[in-house]
């Protein structure tokens, strides 16, 4: 029957995208071991981008895709190079701009409800409507879940008084607001090949606030060489690439509203591997998120023949 088709494409985009958000739990954890080592945001976003397109284009060149990657690229290079300004630079680049004048919760509450607006909006905009009942109750639960889990982890007010970060901040979100609902449209599902391209181009446009900005006084050491290769495995291939899968089987308003369950994992692998406990604000506010993701998805299921 066509409901369980539905069913089981539906939940295959759900564990998609709650693993591109598992993925994406890890980068502050690495991203912050690496800037202690001297490292600036810049060169971080770079390096692990390129790190990541360089593995996938090593991958490619074994399996000797190559030139299905050129042939890949020439059929759709204003779709990458959109894609990759809007995923990969914008969302990067804003995002450790914003870090230098604001707190991390701060940056990272703005940029995910600025992201999950964006989404919402531009399908709204290429649909022509205004936001459904559905849509402005998951937004609430999902932005009151966000606003918790700011507050618990000593979010503040006066860090929005530094206009340029709220910007640059505001400025990443909607970057990859519009990264997932241009993949969506463009119909990018092309996995490794289309991965690989995607990073290879925002490296490129990385390079050059990457220059600007080095200062070279990191230590290429073993442990930082395995930072840098974990953030390009888990989130730069494996978010983006569960993200992607997960776009082609659901609509970019879904994929944007369940991957704000990385908070979630981010508070989960804290406990485990930092050991410092949720709190009570933290626990609600994951509570509010997964409401809204459960009244976004859930379906009442129509029993039609093929």
């Amino acid at each position: 029957m066509r409901f369980e088709k539905n069913i089981i494409k539906d939940s295959n985009a759900i564990f998609y995208a709650t693993l591109a958000a598992l993925c994406n739990a890890f980068v502050g954890i690495f991203s912050v071991l690496l800037f202690q080592e001297n490292f600036t945001s810049f060169e971080v976003a770079f390096l692990k981008c390129l790190i990541a397109g360089l593995i996938l284009l090593s991958y490619l060149h074994f399996f000797k895709k190559f030139q299905d990657l050129l042939v890949l690229i020439k059929k759709h290079f204003k779709a990458l190079l959109l894609c990759a300004f809007f995923g990969i630079f914008m969302l990067y680049h804003f995002e450790s701009s914003a870090y230098v004048g604001m707190s991390v919760a701060s940056v990272v509450f703005i940029l995910f409800a600025s992201s999950l607006f964006c989404a919402f909006l531009c399908q709204c905009v290429y649909q022509k409507r205004f936001f459904t009942p559905k849509e402005i109750i998951s937004l609430i639960l999902a932005f009151i879940g966000l606003t918790l889990i700011f507050i618990s982890e000593g979010g503040s007010l006066e860090d929005f008084s530094n206009i340029k970060a709220l910007i640059q901040a505001i400025l990443a979100g909607f970057g990859y607001g519009l990264f997932l609902f241009f993949t969506k449209y463009f119909n990018l599902k092309t996995g490794f090949l289309g991965l690989c391209a995607l990073l290879l181009i925002g490296s490129f446009y990385l390079a050059f606030p990457m220059i600007l900005n080095t200062h070279l006084n990191f230590n290429l050491n073993f442990q930082n060489l395995s930072l840098l290769l974990a953030l390009a495995l888990l989130p730069t291939i494996g978010g983006f690439y569960c993200t992607i899968k997960a776009l082609s089987l659901t609509s970019s308003n879904s994929v944007a509203l369940i991957e704000l369950s990385e908070p979630i994992f981010a508070m989960i692998l804290a406990f485990a591997l930092l050991a410092q406990s949720p709190n009570l604000s933290q626990i609600l506010g994951g509570l509010c998120i997964l409401a809204a993701i459960i009244f976004y998805e859930f379906k009442t299921p129509r029993v039609t023949k093929d």
